[in-house]
């Protein structure tokens, strides 16, 4: 993973926030494809998420799918798909997260277990710094095209990690 960090102005308009991206186009493209190829027999998603998705998504996160959108080959709705990606398909498979407690301080760990072609999703992995008024409010792991949150920190706060695994417990 490349540890350079790229810092999202949550003071801009959310169709600003990601202009930086453009910079990152051919892996958009390759990310978003590799997302959208899992779905295949499940077209239903693309037909019906039109009429859903401004009841159940705020008209900020759309802006800003619509902006990778304008930089990618795929539609907006393509976009959000594969932005939902995890969503749709945690009922199938897990990742892998953990805490220990280590010199008195908590150690939170997520690996970002998923299988790709050419270890693209290592590849791609990047830190954002999301800021307000030039200070950090919180950071996140993520992949170019990817405007969600599966791993973040709040410094000197707190971290999350969004997980799912299948269990009959």
């Amino acid at each position: 993973m490349n540890e350079e960090e790229f810092i999202i102005n949550l003071d801009l308009p959310a169709g600003e926030r990601w202009s930086f991206l453009v910079d990152f186009k051919e892996e958009i493209n390759d990310l978003l494809q590799c997302y959208l190829n899992d779905f295949e027999g499940a077209e239903h998603l693309f037909d019906s998420i039109g009429d859903f998705k401004h009841e159940l998504i705020s008209n900020e996160y759309l802006e800003e799918i619509e902006f990778i959108a304008s930089i990618s080959n795929f539609t907006a709705d393509q976009v959000l798909i594969a932005n939902l990606y995890y969503d749709v398909l945690k009922f199938y498979f897990g990742c892998t997260a953990f805490a220990v407690e280590t010199d008195g301080k908590i150690l939170h760990s997520r690996n970002l277990d998923w299988w790709t072609d050419n270890n693209m999703l290592s590849e791609h992995s990047k830190i954002f710094v999301f800021q307000r008024n030039g200070k950090t409010i919180f950071k996140t792991v993520g992949w170019v095209g990817f405007i969600g949150a599966l791993s973040g920190v709040k410094p000197a706060h707190f971290s999350i990690t969004l997980n799912a695994v299948l269990s009959n417990d």
